[in-house]
């Protein structure tokens, strides 16, 4: 299993707080929990499981996946799937703050408080802890420990829109390897994308924090498979 972010941004127009510091930090932190120390209270760090973890970080994503398509196209082995973190800083609670991709017939909140994953049709193992974590917090959402959880199923690059492939994920579909992209949505909720005020003062340090956890829970579910 790959989990991966770039590590990249529009470096003469945007500092890249959430596109994509926050990707890259969370995939520190995940780093962090599952190579340390074998510890009862920390899951993550476990003295084995079945499938291995690789963490990658990628460069040159805003100049058209450059990074992502060189490490595909030198995998040494087969791999089960990639997990790709692509801005998942930013949140918004205000009524009409998040937008819906055009050529997407799906309905989202008009508020911007969810985590987007992204995900194709063909690999459907791979969504199935996101949506396990959907489900559970409709169920419950009194007990619910992270962001609700939005998924979408796609046809791979028959995508139905192209804002569906504009990250580290699409490499890896192009390959036949099972993908998701985890993401905030980006211009589609932070008013800060590709521009000079993307700066950690917009992050929401909260849901950086959830939305990770929301990660390393799907990526221990897919790693004990």
């Amino acid at each position: 299993l790959l989990i991966g972010a770039h590590y990249d941004t529009v470096s003469d127009r945007s500092p890249g707080a959430d596109d994509n510091a926050s990707g890259s930090i969370a995939l520190l932190e995940l780093a962090d929990l599952f190579f340390a120390s074998p510890d009862p209270s920390n899951p993550a760090a476990l003295p084995a499981f079945p499938r291995t973890l690789r963490l990658v970080w990628f460069d040159l994503e805003e100049f058209g996946l450059l990074g992502s398509f060189y490490h595909v196209a030198q995998l040494d082995r087969e791999l089960y799937g990639a997990i790709v973190l692509e801005m998942i800083g930013y949140a918004c609670d205000e009524p009409g703050c998040q937008q819906v991709p055009s050529g997407l017939a799906i309905t989202l909140p008009d508020r911007g408080n969810f985590l987007g994953v992204v995900g194709s049709a063909e690999t459907p193992e791979l969504l199935a802890p996101f949506n396990a974590m959907s489900q559970a917090r409709d169920t419950d959402r009194d007990r619910a420990e992270h962001p609700p959880v939005i998924t979408l199923a796609v046809p791979t690059l028959l995508a139905i829109s192209p804002n569906l492939l504009r990250s580290d994920h699409v490499p890896f579909w192009a390959q036949g390897i099972g993908a998701l992209m985890v993401t905030d949505t980006a211009n589609f909720r932070n008013p800060n994308y590709h521009r000079s005020s993307d700066t950690v003062e917009t992050i929401n340090p909260q849901f950086l924090g959830d939305s990770t956890q929301v990660v390393l829970d799907a990526a221990i579910t897919l790693l004990k498979k």
